[in-house]
C-alpha cells in the first residue's frame, strides 16, 4: 500500500503501472525519453529507500532495483522493450542492488 501511494503521488495520469510478476512491477511512461525515465526511476528508488513502512510499531526500510528502457528503432515489439528493461534490472541486481540501471 505504501509503494502504491508513493507511485500514485509521483506519476502522471498518463503513466501506467502494473504488477508483472511476484515482486516485479512495470511503469510505462508515454512520451518520455530514456534520460527522463532514468531520472524519475532513480528519484523513486531513492524515495523508497528513504521512506520507512510502519509495521507493528517498527519502521521497516526496504530498497528496490530498477531497470529502465526506452523505445527506439531496433524495438519491434513490446516484448523487446520489456526484455531490455529486464536486462537492465538484472544488471542493477548483479551490481549490488538498490540501483537504477538504464539499458544501452
Amino acid at each position: 500500500m505504501a509503494l502504491a501511494e508513493l507511485l500514485r503521488n509521483r506519476l502522471r495520469d498518463s503513466d501506467i503501472i502494473a504488477r508483472i510478476g511476484g515482486e516485479e512491477f512495470s511503469i510505462l511512461l508515454p512520451d518520455t525519453d530514456l534520460e527522463s525515465a532514468f531520472d524519475l526511476a532513480d528519484e523513486i528508488r531513492k524515495t523508497i529507500a528513504d521512506t520507512p513502512v510502519r509495521y507493528e510499531d517498527r519502521d521497516i526500510y526496504y530498497t528496490v532495483s530498477i531497470g529502465v528502457a526506452a523505445y527506439h528503432q531496433a524495438i519491434t515489439a513490446v516484448d523487446d522493450l520489456f526484455r531490455e528493461a529486464d536486462r537492465a534490472l538484472y544488471q542493477a541486481k548483479d551490481n549490488g542492488r538498490n540501483l537504477t540501471v538504464a539499458s544501452v
